[in-house]
């Protein structure tokens, strides 16, 4: 029994160390298992490539070098030029071109004449003669004085310039394109220059665009308001030339007379017709005065226009 319980000893001992080398083996085998992946996997670990780099390098293989930051382009553009690739005017008049495009025009209006400040200083010149604050007013007869707001001086050209003149006049001034230097007689010519029907006229348009573009009515609103204003005077105009050649047509009465000329006494009974409601509607009576005076060239009252509304109906 004692050689049995021995023999049983040593047997479960013998099993016992095979199964532990067993356990160890295959912590081994899985350690160096692991091992070998993340080799595999640090060898195969992708690469970010920095195409500008590589293109100017001329390299046509990955890069190995860190990824670098790709900036975006932005959506909203902080340039101040214009569409058309143009620059905002500069302040001083004596920089501005000599044909100012319709941006230029309109910046400049929106943007206004540079004031002249009481403080500002003017360069003397030989005789001692400078450009003075006080030209900036112009003095009443009374004695009150007004603020000539259109003046505008450059410190480039050493001169004085008109901003509406110089932004809307089609004649060539010194105000309006040299700009005016003549500090001897710079008082007689401001006053003469401000009492000139050009200048009023480029004063209107000046305002008269500032006020528009204030109320963000542009000129394309203003030019289309005038066409339709235009298209609907002409359709009154024809609704009334139409009822008068329908009312003689039932009537079975001639339309033309020996002539085709308003007031006339034998000018036929379609004119006639029409004299007589001009007297008392105003877009009949407002189309005689265009025709009367010159400015409607198409007065729709001739014998082919007759013909042709005739057969219209």
């Amino acid at each position: 029994m004692k050689h049995l319980a021995f023999y049983l000893f040593l047997y479960f001992f013998f099993v016992c160390f095979i199964i532990a080398g067993s356990s160890t083996a295959q912590a081994t085998s899985r350690e160096e298992h692991l091992h070998v992946t993340e080799s595999e996997e640090q060898l195969q670990a992708p690469t970010f490539t920095d195409p500008l780099v590589s293109n100017s390098a001329g390299m046509t293989g990955p890069s190995t070098s860190a990824p670098t930051a790709i900036d975006f382009p932005s959506t909203a553009s902080t340039s101040s030029s214009y569409q058309d690739g143009s620059t905002a005017p500069p302040i001083d008049p004596a920089e501005w071109s000599a044909f100012l495009s319709d941006s230029e025009r309109t910046d400049l209006v929106r943007r206004g004449p540079a004031p002249i400040s009481d403080t500002s200083t003017f360069p003397k010149r030989s005789d001692g003669r400078s450009f003075h604050y006080h030209y900036t007013y112009r003095q009443l007869v009374n004695g009150e004085k007004i603020k000539r707001s259109w003046l505008i001086y450059s410190k480039k050209s050493d001169a004085v310039y008109c901003f509406c003149c110089k932004l809307f006049s089609r004649k060539s001034t010194k105000l309006s394109s040299e700009g005016l230097c003549d500090w001897v007689n710079v008082g007689a010519l401001l006053k003469q220059h401000e009492n000139s029907q050009d200048h009023c006229n480029n004063m209107v348009k000046w305002k008269d665009f500032a006020l528009r573009l204030s109320k963000q009515k542009t000129i394309d609103a203003t030019e289309m308001a005038l066409l339709d204003a235009e298209r609907n005077r002409w359709r009154d105009v024809l609704i009334r030339l139409i009822s008068i050649i329908q009312s003689l047509a039932e009537r079975n009465l001639a339309l033309r007379g020996s002539v085709d000329t308003l007031h006339q006494a034998n000018n036929g009974n379609f004119l006639k017709e029409v004299e007589l409601m001009a007297k008392f509607d105003p877009v009949l009576k407002d189309h005689i005065r265009r025709i009367d005076s010159g400015m409607q060239h198409n007065t729709y009252l001739g014998k082919t226009i007759q013909n042709e509304l005739i057969v219209c109906q």
